[in-house]
Formats: C-alpha cells, sequence, structure tokens
C-alpha cells in the first residue's frame, strides 16, 4: 500500500505542505500506516455513519477545544474512508476539512463551532 510514483500527487502534495511538512515525514508515516492496515490496527474501511460521527468528534477536538493531540488510527481510518467514498454526505465533510478546516487557526474556534453547528444541520438534510 505504500505509495510510489514519480507522477505529482495532490494528496501527497498537500500532506506534505501540511501535517508532514516533509518528504521524510510523509514517508514514515505512509510506512506507519502500510503496518497499521498489515497488523489489522487500522482499518482498510469503516462505514459512512463511523466516518461522520468520527469527523465531527475530531472535528471539534481539533479546531474548536483546540487539542491537536493526533490520533493516528482514527485520523488513518477517517482519512482513507474520505478519500474513497462517493456517498454526498461524506464527501461534503471531505471538502470541508479541505476547504475550511485545515486552514482554520485557534483564534477562531467560535466561529469554526458555528461553521461545525450549520455543517451537521446541512449534513442532516441530505437524503442518504
Amino acid at each position: 500500500m505504500a505509495i510510489e510514483s514519480d507522477q505529482p500527487d495532490p494528496v501527497k502534495d498537500g500532506l506534505i505542505s501540511g501535517p508532514f511538512r516533509t518528504e521524510e515525514g510523509f514517508n514514515a508515516a505512509n510506512d506507519i500506516l502500510t503496518q497499521g492496515l498489515e497488523r489489522g490496527v487500522i482499518r482498510a474501511q469503516i462505514s459512512c455513519q463511523e466516518f461522520q460521527t468520527v469527523w465531527f468528534e475530531r472535528a471539534r477536538q481539533q479546531y474548536v477545544d483546540n487539542n491537536p493531540e493526533a490520533d493516528f488510527v482514527k485520523d488513518s481510518e477517517i482519512g482513507l474512508h474520505a478519500g474513497s467514498c462517493e456517498q454526498p454526505k461524506c464527501v461534503l465533510l471531505n471538502r470541508a476539512y479541505f476547504v475550511y478546516l485545515r486552514f482554520t487557526s485557534p483564534d477562531n474556534s467560535k466561529r469554526t463551532e458555528r461553521f461545525l453547528e450549520e455543517l451537521r444541520k446541512t449534513l442532516d438534510a441530505i437524503q442518504s
């Protein structure tokens, strides 16, 4: 499952510009992910409902409560789901992360909290 290609990869580029900062950091995280999947510590698939529940929990923890402590297993599972699921609710959450959450700062926690509340309402209005 290791990512190896000479072609540009926007996901890899996004991760390097974000949480992993360097090629070495990305490769180390990718190795941990691969080993976690092989050993069954990280699940390759989770349900849409679990993804949505955990996505909101992690978003609130990181961007409202300003507690950026990583949970590599949960973050990996929701990342794998987000990158592969085409259900409208999951696509919306994935876009919300890349368009809004990823660029928020601790001083925006109240605005982010309102954003998450509105996002939840929008999600609830979407028919599964």
